[in-house]
């Protein structure tokens, strides 16, 4: 069976997937497959990818399956995000990258039970399939965050219609938030409309110099302003003096000075301490990043973009375009009566025409 009629089995026969959702996706499928979880490994295999240490731990009769740690590298950053209200607000976002295979650290566990030949003649069956695009093989000018469901604040992703030849911006939320945290925005955007729309009113902005450095320069000093008194090394020092207090903890708990109810619960108290001390650091450095990236993209688009006359503006390619956007920090809500409104930095966009209305200030 193709994985598509695998996916369609599952559904038709009523299987959940194990976060408790009713459609099953093909990716996840894919996944599975090529997951050394459920390759079988023999003893004399799996000790040639983990230490001697832990393979003079393990059972040479039984076979096993490998868990990759590691595979990724994670970067958190923290964005800016507009409310319907207007109300700003941060969101946390990690970006993961893949690891170099070498750093990857291989994790016995439990064999599967799936024989070994079925996963290979699986990884055979499907290791020439292609990737098909649902957005039509094109970069969109609003994706990657710039363009988001005004319900729920998530970005929405284009949706390619290969027999009509248009694409879409739907929100991601309503298709992949899962049962419970499901949007409940299920219509579309026409891409081609509301990028035009959008592009007009930042092509206003690009063109005019003046007004250009004034809008960057309050988002920087919007951002100063938020990031005025910040300083990582004071949450450095406070998450030194907490490992300091687990230490001493630890040796009264050893030298019988506390009972272990006590040990375990000023331990709980210096761990949650510890956890929030991280999540501050990490959003003060996210922010002193987001100010630095901000005055390295200012120079560029006053010196580049503003230089431009309006007919090499218009002859930018949508990758270009959506550079630009990310940039000037551009965010686009899209409401459900097909209002458009897009704001950067501190700076709301002029009012465009048709239905993308954008409110003064």
């Amino acid at each position: 069976m193709t994985l598509n009629a695998t996916r369609r089995a599952l559904e038709k026969e009523s299987i959940p997937t194990p976060s408790g959702r009713r459609g099953w996706s093909r990716q996840y499928l894919r996944d599975c497959i090529y997951d050394d979880t459920y390759l079988s490994h023999t003893f004399e295999e799996i000790s040639q990818l983990v230490t001697p240490e832990v393979a003079a731990s393990l059972d040479p009769s039984r076979n096993y399956g490998v868990w990759w740690y590691g595979t990724e590298r994670h970067v958190y950053t923290q964005r800016r995000e507009v409310d319907p209200d207007g109300t700003p607000r941060y969101k946390k976002v990690k970006k993961s990258v893949p690891a170099p295979r070498e750093e990857w650290i291989g994790v016995p566990v439990p064999d599967a039970g799936v024989p070994k030949e079925w996963v290979i003649a699986a990884r055979e069956a499907i290791k020439d399939n292609q990737w098909v695009s649902s957005a039509g093989g094109k970069v969109w000018e609003l994706t990657g965050g710039v363009i988001r469901c005004a319900d729920c604040g998530r970005a929405m992703s284009v949706n390619y219609i290969r027999a009509k030849g248009r694409g879409y911006y739907r929100c991601t939320g309503h298709y992949n938030g899962g049962i419970e945290n499901r949007c409940s925005r299920g219509h579309t955007v026409r891409a081609e409309g509301a990028e035009a729309r959008v592009w007009e009113s930042v092509n206003e902005i690009l063109t005019d110099p003046h007004r250009l450095t004034l809008g960057l320069e309050k988002m920087l000093e919007n951002e100063r302003q938020l990031s005025a008194g910040e300083d990582e090394t004071s949450w450095l020092r406070r998450i030194a003096k907490i490992d300091l207090k687990q230490e001493r903890l630890l040796d009264l708990h050893l030298d019988g000075d506390i009972r272990t109810e006590q040990f375990r619960t000023k331990s709980a108290e210096l761990e949650e301490a510890r956890a929030a001390a991280e999540g501050q650091l990490e959003a003060t450095r996210s922010r002193l990043a987001r100010l630095k990236d901000i005055e390295r993209s200012k120079d560029t688009l006053i010196s580049h973009y503003a230089s431009l006359v309006p007919q090499k503006l218009d002859e930018l390619s949508s990758e270009e375009k959506n550079q630009i956007y990310k940039m000037m920090h551009l965010r686009v809500l899209a409401q459900r009566d097909g209002t458009l409104i897009a704001e950067w930095g501190c700076n709301v966009l002029p009012q465009p025409p048709d239905s993308c209305r954008t409110p003064g200030r």
